[in-house]
Formats: structure tokens, sequence, C-alpha cells
């Protein structure tokens, strides 16, 4: 069962969240969406912010790789960058 409730907003919220992922992303040309979250502060809910980051990944607008790499402790952590598709 999911336990995720599907947050309703509206067209002109919907661009106004898209406008605050784009700036961050212009400040911060690489980001996790961990710290993408803290950028766009505790007000804004990921309920909210990722099903429009979702569709920005979608449309070609930000790029989300996904990299591996091995941290001092010799273990190996993945890690998920977001950037600006136009480099910003």
């Amino acid at each position: 069962m999911n336990n995720e409730v599907e947050t309703v907003v509206t067209d002109e919220e919907w661009r106004e969240i898209e406008s605050k992922i784009i700036h961050q992303l212009g400040i911060y040309p690489i980001i996790s969406p961990t710290m993408l979250q803290g950028a766009l502060g505790p007000s804004l809910k990921p309920t909210l912010w990722r099903p429009v980051l979702a569709r920005l990944i979608e449309d070609g607008v930000v790029i989300e790789e996904t990299e591996t790499l091995l941290t001092p402790a010799e273990r190996y952590n993945k890690y998920t960058k977001l950037s600006l598709a136009d480099g910003g």
C-alpha cells in the first residue's frame, strides 16, 4: 500500500515551484535533492516540489545523474546530482 499523499497544486503554484527549482539550480549548478530541499526552505514540502522536479527531469530541463563513489572509509556510496540541462 502506498502511504504517499498526492498533493494538488494550481497551475500558478506549479509555475512558482518550477521557477524556484530553476533559480536554485542557477545558484548551485550541481546539487543533491536533499540540498535542494534545504535551498527551497522548510515551508515547501517535498510532496509539492518533487512532482515538479520529476516533470523538469522528464522534460529535459533538469539532468539527474547518479554516481557511485568509494568513500574514505572504503565503502561505496551512491550520490544523486541535479543540474540544469543548459548549464545554467
